[in-house]
Order: C-alpha cells, then sequence, then structure tokens
C-alpha cells in the first residue's frame, strides 16, 4: 500500500474527509503529498476518468464506468460512510406539475 503515496489523490470534497475515512479503515498510513480537491463527487470522479489519477466514489455512481472500462476498482473494498440523500420538497401550492408521481416513484426505490 505505501505504492499509493507516488498517486495524485483526487478528494471529492474542499477536505480529505472521504480518503481519510477509507485509509483509516482499512488501517493505511499514507502520506497524501500531492492532492486536487473538487467541490462534487462527480467533478473528481470526471477527473479519474480522464487519467489525473486516483479517487474514492460512490459505488453507485461509478458502476457503468467501472463496466465499461473507463475506470478500475483496484480494491474491493468499501466503505460505509453513513452519507444519506434526503428528498424534500416544496409546500403542495407551489407544486410543479408531476412532482407527486415523482415523489412516489422514488419511494418505491
Amino acid at each position: 500500500m505505501a505504492e499509493l503515496s507516488r498517486f495524485t489523490f483526487l478528494h471529492p470534497t474542499g477536505d480529505s474527509t472521504d480518503w481519510n475515512l477509507w485509509l483509516n479503515t482499512k488501517e493505511i498510513q499514507v502520506d497524501m503529498k500531492r492532492n486536487q480537491h473538487f467541490d462534487t463527487m462527480d467533478l473528481a470522479i470526471s477527473a479519474a476518468i480522464q487519467g489525473f489519477c486516483i479517487t474514492v466514489a460512490d459505488v453507485n455512481l461509478i458502476q457503468a464506468d467501472v463496466a465499461m472500462k473507463r475506470l478500475v476498482a483496484p480494491f474491493d473494498y468499501q466503505v460505509k460512510t453513513g452519507a444519506v440523500y434526503s428528498l424534500l420538497r416544496r409546500e403542495q401550492q407551489e407544486t410543479p406539475p408531476l412532482l407527486p408521481e415523482l415523489v412516489t416513484w422514488l419511494c418505491q426505490r
């Protein structure tokens, strides 16, 4: 795992939280000498696809890219972050057309 330190770490947030969580869970000590921080995970994933180096990502967001071999998952190891998605919507009088149907569909997933 020491060879990881030669890579540039692409961070999906402005801090190193995601990488630190993954590394700490695996009990890996790596000196992250080169870092690139992004505002969103999709930007970090896009940078990895373009070959800028390595990132951590939500497995649900990269499944197609791994299947198409645009990305490689070198480790068969996942970490649960506790992050969740939340559905928020406006009051009923401001509801756009078809929003109730979308909410019903999402809640069935």
